[in-house]
């Protein structure tokens, strides 16, 4: 299983092998939230759709492998 910890805004520090599932932050290119254990879920980022949490599971697996 992944642990993932759901929030508003980004938290500053996340666990060892959690992820933070994250809203507030309406530009994906803010290189401070571009690591492996953020995802941003803000719906200027989604396209204003819902996203399956199965697929932010499989995102960040993709994102543990490659970094």
């Amino acid at each position: 299983g992944v642990n993932c910890i759901f929030s508003h805004v980004p938290l500053e520090n996340v666990p060892i092998d959690y992820v933070n599932i994250h809203g507030h932050i309406h530009n994906t290119f803010l290189p401070q939230y571009i690591k492996p254990y953020y995802i941003n879920v803000s719906t200027d980022v989604t396209g204003f759709k819902p996203v399956l949490l199965d697929n932010l599971i499989i995102i960040y697996q993709y994102r543990q492998i490659i970094n």
